[in-house]
């Protein structure tokens, strides 16, 4: 069980990207969670839990009119985490090594699910948070979105999607500053988590490389977002607690 102390009031949750590894663990420790009042799942495919804290909502996010419809009843969040994200896909979309493999119909379909529909989202749930209430905003990133970390190369579309990502919440942090005086907005990178996302690439990692459980992940992130101070708003936080330079 986590415990999220740092929020005064009842935390009322959105988690976008609920039936993904991580965000099934963190729709399961947010509802075990006593300072949790709601929470709001948004996904593609249904799901089969129940509980009396949880509302589900099955939907294409990047549909704004299917966005607006099921946010309509929602009067209040004050923690928000977008945990959508994709290195690769059934179709043979898959990381770059070289320049070679550049596709830009990969491209684009890789940054509109790392960049665009994290924005998305967060133009339509801003509205949602209390103005003078500590509230977070949260979206997965990657150590990798991390132009300073880089020094491999490679992985073109998805380091590109997490920087741009990046940079849409270090924007999103600027606007909240004269809008919402309490609300962080900030990027996680939850480091390698055994999911499908990083299932490919698992067998190449190197023997003292971490590889979280989901469940490890989402507790970590979430005491994560317990600690996060107002003034580091805008920045990329690793699983640890420690900041990420751009």
């Amino acid at each position: 069980m986590t415990n999220l102390k740092s929020f005064e009031n009842p935390i009322d949750v959105l988690v976008a990207g609920a039936n993904g590894g991580i965000g099934r663990a963190l729709v399961k420790l947010l509802l075990e969670d006593t300072n949790v009042r709601n929470v709001h799942a948004l996904s593609s495919k249904a799901t089969t839990v129940n509980h009396d804290k949880l509302t589900t909502y099955v939907l294409d996010v990047g549909n704004e009119s299917e966005l607006e419809s099921a946010l309509a009843n929602i009067n209040r969040l004050t923690m928000v985490i977008v945990a959508i994200g994709m290195l690769h896909n059934s179709k043979g979309l898959s990381p770059e090594k070289s320049y070679k493999h550049l596709s830009p119909v990969d491209m684009m379909e890789s940054l509109y699910v790392n960049t665009v529909l994290p924005a998305i989202i967060a133009k339509h749930v801003m509205v949602k948070i209390p103005g003078k209430e500590r509230a977070i905003f949260c979206a997965l990133s990657a150590r990798i979105g991390s132009i300073s970390d880089n020094r491999i190369g490679g992985w073109y579309s998805y380091r590109a999607g997490k920087s741009a990502l990046n940079q849409i919440i270090k924007c999103l942090s600027i606007e909240a500053r004269r809008t919402h005086s309490q609300t962080a907005c900030v990027g996680l990178h939850p480091g390698t988590v055994d999911t499908w996302l990083s299932s490919p690439f698992q067998k190449s990692m190197a023997p003292n490389h971490k590889l979280f459980s989901p469940e490890t992940a989402a507790r970590y992130l979430l005491n994560v977002i317990n600690h996060i101070k107002l003034e580091d708003s805008g920045s990329l936080y690793a699983w640890d607690g420690t900041i990420i330079p751009p």
